[in-house]
């Protein structure tokens, strides 16, 4: 059982945070101080020149000063005392929890709880919100089919409110914990993002658009997503057999990549993640996860995070580090979940990826940050490079060449595109595909000439020499070869190739 209390508080009065401080034993020059910096305060609203009305301030502490959130900390600090339940403060987020074994139990302890509030909020003079709509809120966490009836529980004169979720720091909680309302809502406000690179697309270039899905798609898309993550059927790095909610996120993702690099809709995901150097949402999460359980098992985290996991015994656990004898990697006692949903939760999962996935190395590890690279080197691909070029109509059309998804006919053939009943060359000189376009077919055979002496100029070398699939490579990607400056001309030779050959027109796009 979820309780939220902290709606219900309404304000930290001036005169109430005063007279805690001299309960503390604030006396002197140092109490006037404090004094002086909570009294006499003023405050207004100015917009485009026109200002409100000065109004006085006899609540809350100054934001954005150090003095605040110590004030507010000394003000806080004892609201937990004697509490018999589990009890969380997040800034002026208050929460209880209860495991209900027996619900007259629970009952009675949260009831004794919330007069222990009661009376703290009458001794230091804790104001509690009169309006209604902002009550103390209750969630039952239960999957069984007819869950037990749980007695009302009062606050303040009132009863509280049973809700079936409620938005706790950002994350919908619901009473089944599926959290389909908090990925939907999610996915909504990602969506708007994924509209803003569409229509940015023709005028932004690339690093632009990604800075944008950073910021505005991808943030939303992982927030809390160490709590909600559904490890993949096949294993956590696999990228198949995601569950349904899993899948949707990863849909919005696949979107803004087509946005961003230009590709079409319904090109292979892995092959435009490759071109942008993108990893997919499920192995982030397992990495964010996988981070997050670093810091718990080597305690550098809440302890009551690290009271979740069995460590084995001494020498291998010291009081704020790993101990690991002859170098052995550490391997934690794995949960026994009786349910599905139990073994995809946190604490289960990432015992389980600790113990079967992590390598020896990665477990053995002692920095953080270096613990997270080499974690993110097993699944981040690499990004294809584009050497800066700003042409953005040409690099998205040498990026559909890349991805396998373009005009040339076996493509859209092999897609099942209605126009298309073949994968033949219209002109009659083989299957229409990257090969033939770039190197054999004889519709394209001065501008291929004007192609192929331009990129034998840049390198020294006469490429006609070279073998197809190297080749091939050489006009579409560059190489390692050559510098940074020779590569960019190598890619606008070939993204003038693509311009005069008049096969990719604006509206593919």
């Amino acid at each position: 059982m979820f309780l939220d209390i902290s709606k219900a508080f309404d304000k930290v009065w001036h005169e109430g945070l005063i007279f805690k401080l001299k309960q503390y034993g604030v006396s002197g020059h140092l109490l006037n101080i404090l004094t002086d910096f909570l009294s006499n305060r003023l405050q207004r609203t100015i917009i485009n020149g026109k200002s409100s009305s000065w109004n006085s301030i006899e609540a809350g502490v100054p934001q954005g000063s150090v003095l605040g959130p110590l004030l507010f900390l000394l003000y806080i600090n004892d609201l937990l005392d004697g509490m018999k339940s589990d009890a969380r403060i997040f800034a002026d987020d208050t929460s209880l929890f209860v495991v209900v074994n027996d619900p007259q139990t629970a009952f009675e302890i949260l009831s004794h709880d919330l007069k222990l509030v009661e009376a703290w909020a009458r001794q230091w003079h804790m104001s509690f919100n009169p309006d209604p709509s902002k009550p103390p809120i209750e969630i039952v966490f239960s999957t069984k089919t007819k869950p037990p009836e749980h007695p009302s529980l009062f606050f303040n004169g009132s009863m509280v409110k049973s809700e079936v979720e409620h938005k706790h720091i950002g994350l919908i909680l619901d009473k089944k914990l599926n959290f389909n309302s908090h990925i939907i809502a999610q996915i909504k406000k990602a969506n708007k993002g994924v509209g803003a690179i569409k229509c940015m697309s023709k005028y932004a270039p690339r690093k632009t658009l990604e800075q944008v899905y950073k910021s505005h798609v991808r943030s939303h898309l992982e927030y809390c997503d160490v709590i909600f993550h559904q490890p993949p059927a096949d294993g956590e790095l696999s990228t198949n057999n995601l569950s349904s909610n899993m899948e949707k996120l990863e849909s919005v993702q696949t979107q803004a990549a087509y946005a961003v690099s230009g590709a079409w809709k319904g090109t292979s995901t892995i092959k435009v993640y490759r071109e942008l150097g993108w990893e997919w949402l499920s192995q982030r999460r397992w990495y964010r996860r996988m981070s997050l359980f670093y810091k718990i098992v080597h305690k550098t985290s809440p302890k009551y995070l690290a009271d979740c996991i069995t460590f084995p015994d001494p020498p291998w656990i010291s009081a704020y580090g790993r101990q690991l004898p002859n170098s052995e990697p550490l391997i934690l006692t794995p949960f026994v979940p009786r349910t599905e949903k139990f073994s995809s939760s946190f604490f289960p999962s990432c015992v389980f990826s600790w113990n079967r996935f992590l390598t020896s190395v990665q477990r053995n590890e002692t920095d953080m940050n270096k613990f997270k690279r080499k974690l993110l080197s097993s699944f981040k691909p690499k990004q294809c490079d584009y050497y800066g070029i700003e042409d953005k109509v040409g690099l998205r059309f040498l990026t559909q060449l890349r991805v396998d998804l373009n005009p040339l006919r076996k493509y859209k053939f092999n897609h099942n595109f209605a126009d298309t009943s073949d994968e033949f060359c219209s002109f009659g000189d083989g299957t229409d595909d990257i090969y033939h376009y770039l190197l054999d077919c004889h519709r394209y055979f001065d501008i291929r000439n004007s192609l192929l002496d331009s990129v034998s100029d840049l390198i020294g070398t006469n490429v006609r020499n070279f073998n197809r699939i190297p080749l091939k490579k050489l006009l579409l990607y560059g190489c390692n070869d050559y510098n940074r400056n020779i590569n960019k001309s190598i890619l606008n030779e070939t993204i003038n190739f693509i311009y005069k050959s008049e096969l990719f027109k604006p509206t593919n796009i």
